[in-house]
């Protein structure tokens, strides 16, 4: 098996256990042991690639990637069940921010990404992959939020609930729902550029 194949796969389960190493290193173990093992994730997570998406920024990518670090040593060094429970709104808000600065830049985020695919964007589309990335702003920044409420005021299981499934599903469902637009709009966008 290549091993950029295994690290696709090793990411993906990373990703979606890290909400579920939480919850169960808060319940059988103590928080800075839950930030130690966050700390090794994302280290492992680096290298397996995960930010690949963000590799495009260079610079955001490291800075990005030092703040999660920071953040799990902090909590780490604390031993807080809080600062571990704030993890996934520390990666939403990281997130935010290179989405929102990439609005600042000639091409957004969303267009970065849509590019991998289709490298010739007609015109039309790159104004709506910008307006894409406002939607994925606003998304993230409600995410964050929520995730905020359920590391402050929920229990253990809502909590892990929220962060470890809803916010996967409501990010998998806007992006799919925004992919199979974006085709419908770009091959709408390409018949007008030909008439």
């Amino acid at each position: 098996m290549p091993i950029q194949t295994v690290r696709v796969f090793f990411n993906g389960l990373l990703t979606l256990a890290y909400p579920l190493v939480i919850l169960g290193g808060l319940y059988w173990g103590s928080p800075r042991m839950v930030a130690l093992l966050l700390l090794g994730m994302l280290l492992l997570r680096r290298w397996a690639n995960t930010m690949h998406l963000l590799r495009t920024l260079g610079v955001v990518d490291k800075v990005v990637f030092a703040a999660l670090v920071a953040h799990a040593l902090w909590a780490s060094w604390s031993g807080s069940e809080l600062w571990v429970r704030l993890y996934p709104c520390a990666v939403t808000l990281s997130l935010l921010a290179v989405f929102a600065r990439s609005l600042y830049t000639p091409q957004s985020m969303v267009e970065r990404i849509a590019r991998l695919s289709e490298p010739d964007l007609p015109t039309q589309a790159i104004a709506y992959t910008r307006a894409v990335t406002r939607v994925w702003c606003g998304f993230m920044a409600c995410n964050a939020a929520v995730s905020l409420w359920t590391a402050l005021q929920a229990d253990r299981a809502i909590w892990a609930i929220y962060n470890g499934g809803i916010s996967y599903v409501l990010m998998g469902l806007l992006f799919a729902g925004e992919w199979l637009y974006r085709r419908r709009y770009i091959a709408r966008a390409e018949l007008k550029e030909r008439a």
